[in-house]
């Protein structure tokens, strides 16, 4: 019998031409720390095997290192994890371990890791169950089991097991810098599919024993509990439509019904907002306010503009009717909800938000020229209902970032819609920065709706285009603008339409006090073509010179 005639017995798991090769004779002292040529032991090659009984005979008989490294820097028990041996041919060289805590310390990727990754929960459980510990740094530690677990793969049933493990303690221990809990980091950072995710999530949610309702629509989240974590996964694997079809059951309103169903899944931040205003709260409603006061939030709650931007854009589809038709809807709907919203930091929210949807490249390189009224009739409505979520306080920069862009635009259509909301550009001429008033488009706009004075200021006015009753528009405005109080005119545009409405004239008068009547947009659109040709010309003699 030679040391070869052995190897080659474990190589080939012949145990009948082992154990009689055994029984003939004693292999040299030294056949355990042996290598090949890849640095394998025989107890390696006995792991290949994927044969307990020699693994067995070669670790009684040959005395080898059972934590020798081959090339590839594996032990004999690595190796059967990488290569999924049986559960008892991993659990036979655990246990040939003396100290499993310093074996796992001393590791970057244990038995646990392995099982882990390839799914095996019967692996995990008989590793647990022979004294492997779970990192009790938990998800604090990105490469703990458990955090690969919650994070990676997703898998609900390992989960469980893991956390079943007698040293594992309860996951929502608060962070103390920003202020979230373990259950929150998973929210976060786990980014496979969504009903591994919620299997996850419910598990989490269970153990931390959280706030909740059960009845026979089943559970029921209070909002408070479930409010980080839906915002924070909306960056990964979003859990806020699991969120509103659990909240749905309940919900017996058909306005918000009808929301929710219309907002999900392309506005999910939209239908978060909708559940923070109706959503059921054990405590002061309020309290979410400081919540979502919380600076990371805010970064991922501003996300909603990219939200507002899609409605916005998909109203004006020109491809598809019904989406259109759809989406103009949605947007009157869910403009309509907002003037009920009480959370401050959603109010706060919105107007930034609105801002960056109405000033979208996509609305203004590719929106058809708006040239008939039947054109700026369909738009306005569009523009009033993003105004009501967004307030009138913005129109005024929003319509002064398009006239100062007049080169690139060339789009007076996209400005005259928003003027019915505007003040300081035409009340209050010194407010204005100086080059806005050397813009053509803006100095257009001053000679077809500005005053005979602001007019005067840029240039010599027009004479065929001011008309009495023009004048007396620009004498009443005035008039209500001077006797608005300072204070509130300074905060508020809405206190100066607000004004403008309650006179007791005909409608379409007020509707010209706002340059959103019919002859207003007549008027426009008569000298409209002129501006863009104007626009063109001069754009032309400056690209020649």
């Amino acid at each position: 019998m030679s040391d070869t005639d052995i190897w080659s017995a474990v190589k080939a798991g012949d145990v009948k031409k082992l154990h009689k090769l055994l029984e003939d004779g004693k292999p040299s002292a030294d056949i355990g720390k042996q290598i090949d040529s890849s640095q394998w032991t025989i107890l390696h090659h006995a792991v290949m095997s994927r044969n307990l009984d020699v693994v067995k005979m070669v670790v009684e008989h040959c005395n080898p290192d059972i934590t020798a490294q081959n090339f590839d820097g594996l032990t004999p028990l690595t190796l059967a994890c990488e290569q999924s041996v049986a559960v008892e041919i991993i659990i036979y060289l655990l246990r040939l371990e003396m100290d499993v805590e310093s074996m796992e310390a001393n590791e970057c990727i244990t038995p646990l890791h392995y099982a882990v990754f390839q799914n095996r929960i019967d692996l995990a459980k008989e590793l647990i169950a022979n004294g492997v510990k779970v990192d009790d740094l938990l998800l604090r530690d990105s490469s703990s089991p458990l955090y690969i677990v919650a994070i990676v793969t997703g898998n609900g049933e390992m989960l469980k097991c893991l956390l079943d493990a007698v040293d594992v303690e309860v996951p929502f221990v608060a962070n103390e810098g920003l202020g979230f809990t373990l259950l929150d980091v998973f929210a976060e950072r786990a980014s496979y599919s969504a009903e591994q995710k919620i299997v996850c999530f419910e598990i989490f949610y269970k153990l931390g024993q959280l706030n909740s309702n059960a009845g026979g629509n089943g559970l029921r989240y209070d909002v408070a509990d479930i409010l980080k974590p839906a915002v924070l996964s909306y960056t990964s694997t979003s859990l806020i439509p699991y969120f509103i079809a659990t909240e749905r059951k309940w919900e017996t309103r058909e306005e918000i019904l009808s929301l929710y169903d219309r907002l999900i899944p392309d506005y999910g931040m939209l239908a978060m907002f909708v559940l923070c205003e109706c959503g059921p709260v054990s405590s002061d409603r309020k309290e979410l306010d400081e919540m979502l006061e919380n600076p990371y939030l805010q970064e991922i709650i501003i996300q909603v503009a990219d939200e507002l931007e899609q409605m916005f854009r998909n109203t004006m589809r020109q491809d598809e009717e019904k989406i259109a038709t759809e989406a103009k809807q949605l947007l009157e709907d869910f403009a309509t909800f907002t003037k009920s919203i009480q959370l401050e930091s959603i109010r706060k929210v919105m107007p930034p938000a609105v801002h960056a949807a109405l000033l979208t490249k996509h609305l203004m390189i590719d929106k058809p020229l708006m040239s008939s009224r039947q054109d700026h009739v369909a738009y306005q409505p569009i523009i009033d209902n993003m105004v009501i979520m967004g307030g009138t306080e913005i129109v005024d920069e929003i319509v002064e970032i398009l006239l100062f862009n007049e080169e690139q635009l060339m789009r007076p259509d996209l400005v005259y819609p928003l003027l019915k909301y505007c003040t300081t550009i035409f009340m209050c001429p010194d407010t204005l920065p100086s080059a806005l008033k050397r813009k053509q488009l803006f100095q257009w706009f001053m000679h077809l709706f500005g005053t005979w004075k602001m007019a005067k200021d840029i240039s010599r006015p027009l004479l065929h285009v001011f008309t009495l009753k023009r004048l007396a528009r620009d004498v009443v405005r005035e008039t209500l603008w001077n006797r608005a109080h300072k204070v509130a005119r300074a905060r508020k545009s809405a206190t100066f339409f607000d004004r403008l409405q309650s006179i007791d004239i005909p409608n379409e008068l007020k509707g010209y006090l706002r340059y959103s009547d019919y002859t207003s947009l007549q008027y426009f659109l008569y000298h409209m073509h002129d501006a863009i040709n104007y626009l063109n010309e001069s754009r032309n003699q400056a690209g020649g010179d």
